[in-house]
């Protein structure tokens, strides 16, 4: 994958993001759109940063599935996504088709999970999410990942945060500290926005469960890998800035809010500052020998080597992200576009019954939602953008270092050490990322004051259910769901 080139930034002008929608039209159609009954999806569908559950470990291929399971996952995709006091029993009665068609398959387990998720069936969710971890016979991390979040999201904090510690130990122990997978990191980065979304919206008040979460808070700084944890922070930091976005007002009153953050800063730096302290010292110099020389960039390189690696990674899962968030957002637009093709019976002209009325309706509120998940992704991809031109700017600090350690290195004993040219890339990629940020669109302000977005744990720590929905497809053997170019009903 190059490293050179991104997408460009995205922007409100029809390229992918908010077409034809105002700011103060945003948000007042999130309003909206959560204060309905009828629309419990809202909050659970608006995709979040690093919201997509990590594979645990590379799948299997598997033989297609037959063609009537096929079609009846999808009739259960459609109808979970289907809100309505009567809706779960329509997906119950389509997910016994399903087990009678595939059989005693551990996989609809999850498939059952994430169906009552989405339905806000928080308790029956997690039955069959802990029937699928027990029944997995590799470590089942989407699992984990829905178990927590259903407690969560329905306020049980104890539960969701006993299986979240449970979930950091597994995590930590998946592989050795010095060489995280990039599941363990995507998951330790998903904790810490599961950590800090429960840190913005648990009430002071609610004394018991925000010291839960602060032992939890603690226990994962202490278990966590130095890799592991930069990843934990990393999340933290991504959620803080999507309630910036969102004007949501951090809450500082708590007392310790601001100093916590600022203690996790210095947190990290102070580690990478630990790593790297042998590298920048000029003790001694004078009285060492050639052979301690030697030595001193044999210890020295490895370890700056070592972290220009981590940094290699981190701008690798950031270039990723950013292009998952262009692709999201044209789908999105894409839906939109044939939503205003076919605007259904409210814009037909004549008399109209209760049951158009409502259908009009419903295809509003829908509308509504995606225009948000537009929002949240632009706000991401922005954000995206940031963290790479922060990275790239990493990587040239440590990437400096590496050069005058060599430097030191000849001036003292006079011998030349070999440069690694797959190092140089930091400064070309930081001034690709300044001039995009320099670029880059200003927060969208509404005109007006309008009703702020309720703070709810939900809203910040979304699960996409669209990646679910192509997880499972690929777990049966078949390629991810494709947007339906059909007319929509109505």
């Amino acid at each position: 994958m190059s490293h050179h080139t991104l997408p460009p930034v995205v922007r409100s002008n029809g390229n992918g993001c908010l077409p034809r929608v105002s700011a103060q039209g945003l948000l007042l159609a999130v309003c909206l759109t959560l204060s309905s009954n009828g629309v419990r999806g809202a909050e659970e569908d608006a995709g979040g940063f690093g919201s997509a559950v990590p594979a645990a470990v590379a799948q299997p291929v598997v033989a297609p599935a037959s063609k009537a399971v096929e079609r009846l996952l999808g009739e259960v995709f459609d109808a979970s996504a289907v809100t309505g006091p009567k809706q779960p029993a329509v997906v119950q009665k389509l997910l016994a088709q399903l087990k009678r068609e595939a059989g005693d398959d551990a996989r609809l387990d999850y498939v059952t999970g994430v169906a009552q998720l989405r339905q806000g069936q928080f308790k029956q969710a997690g039955s069959h999410f802990e029937s699928s971890i027990r029944r997995s016979t590799d470590n089942d991390w989407p699992a984990w990942q829905g178990l927590i979040w259903g407690h969560l999201a329905d306020r049980q904090y104890a539960a969701g945060l006993a299986r979240l510690d449970e979930y950091a130990q597994l995590i930590a122990g998946a592989a050795p500290v010095d060489d995280a997978s990039a599941a363990q990191r995507d998951a330790a980065q998903w904790l810490g926005e599961v950590l800090e979304g429960l840190e913005q919206t648990i009430e002071a008040r609610q004394k018991k469960d925000r010291e839960l979460l602060e032992q939890q808070s603690e226990r994962l700084d202490s278990l966590l890998s130095d890799e592991l944890f930069d990843a934990l922070e990393a999340g933290r930091e991504a959620v803080r800035e999507r309630a910036r976005a969102l004007d949501w007002k951090l809450d500082t009153a708590r007392g310790k809010k601001t100093e916590q953050e600022e203690q996790s800063r210095r947190k990290r730096a102070d580690r990478i500052a630990d790593r790297l302290k042998d590298a920048g010292s000029a003790r001694d110099e004078n009285e060492r020998t050639s052979d301690e020389w030697k030595k001193w960039l044999d210890k020295t390189l490895p370890e700056i080597d070592r972290q220009l690696g981590k940094l290699e990674k981190d701008y690798s899962q950031l270039e990723q992200r950013a292009r998952s968030l262009l692709e999201s957002n044209a789908a999105i637009n894409s839906q939109l576009n044939m939503m205003q093709q076919f605007p259904g019976a409210g814009n037909q002209g004549g008399g109209q019954s209760a049951q158009a009325f409502a259908a009009e309706a419903q295809r509003a509120q829908a509308a509504m939602q995606l225009q948000y998940k537009q929002y949240v992704n632009q706000v991401d991809y922005n954000l995206t953008l940031g963290k790479l031109s922060q990275t790239a700017q990493q990587g040239l600090a440590v990437q400096k270092l590496r050069a005058q350690s060599l430097q030191r290195y000849q001036k003292a004993t006079g011998e030349i050490a070999r440069q690694d040219e797959k190092l140089n890339d930091w400064e070309s990629r930081l001034t690709v990322h300044q001039k995009k940020l320099a670029s880059q669109p200003s927060r969208l302000q509404a005109k007006k004051p309008v009703k702020p977005v309720p703070k709810s744990f939900k809203m910040l720590v979304s699960l996409d259910f669209e990646a679910e929905q192509n997880r499972i497809l690929a777990q049966f053997g078949l390629k991810p769901s494709s947007l339906k170019q059909t007319e929509p009903p109505g």
